[in-house]
């Protein structure tokens, strides 16, 4: 049986590491300390890189999610989607982030190697201003939407998720102004 044949979707966790502590992460203890039995390592580049060439223009979307760490957090992130988008130039590409780290010429570089291809980054804002970080911990608003600009005007394709809490609905219209 040939599975990469029949693959159209994929899935990844490329890390297990991730700067914030939300409460309600699966990863953490209560916004704490790392849960016992979550290794934190990245996603080999090399394995990375055959699994690319190995699934070459049958999958149709790649999603880098961030149930188990933040992608942005993997130190090879541009150098795999370099590789994907060679490997998979019809491939609708997704990646899930806080986005509160790096600086916004790293996120202008990770949108000069999507440009081309049918992307987008889905940036978890819960709030606006020190309201997000209520869930989001150890993340910054400004940090984020500076990033998410930086994305954006160098052609990179965003998406903005607010997870809804009593909180921070009453934000929704000015997040959709900003």
């Amino acid at each position: 049986m040939h599975w990469d044949q029949n693959l159209k979707k994929l899935q990844i966790d490329i890390t297990s590491h991730c700067n914030a502590k939300c409460g309600g992460c699966a990863r953490n203890y209560n916004g704490g300390r790392t849960v016992n039995g979550l290794v934190l390592q990245h996603f080999d580049l090399e394995i990375f890189e055959k699994l690319s060439s190995d699934t070459a223009g049958n999958i149709q979307q790649l999603s880098l999610n961030g149930n188990w760490g933040d992608p942005g957090m993997h130190p090879k992130l541009s150098d795999m989607m370099q590789v994907w988008v060679n490997d998979h130039p019809d491939c609708d590409t997704v990646i899930h982030t806080n986005g509160s780290m790096h600086k916004p010429e790293w996120w202008q570089t990770l949108a000069g190697i999507l440009k081309n291809y049918r992307h987008r980054v889905v940036w978890n804002l819960d709030g606006i201003g020190e309201d997000h970080a209520l869930y989001r911990r150890n993340t910054n608003f400004d940090k984020i939407i500076e990033n998410m600009r930086a994305f954006n005007n160098a052609s990179g394709s965003s998406e903005w998720t607010m997870t809804l809490w009593d909180h921070n609905i009453h934000y929704i219209d000015q997040a959709e102004k900003l």
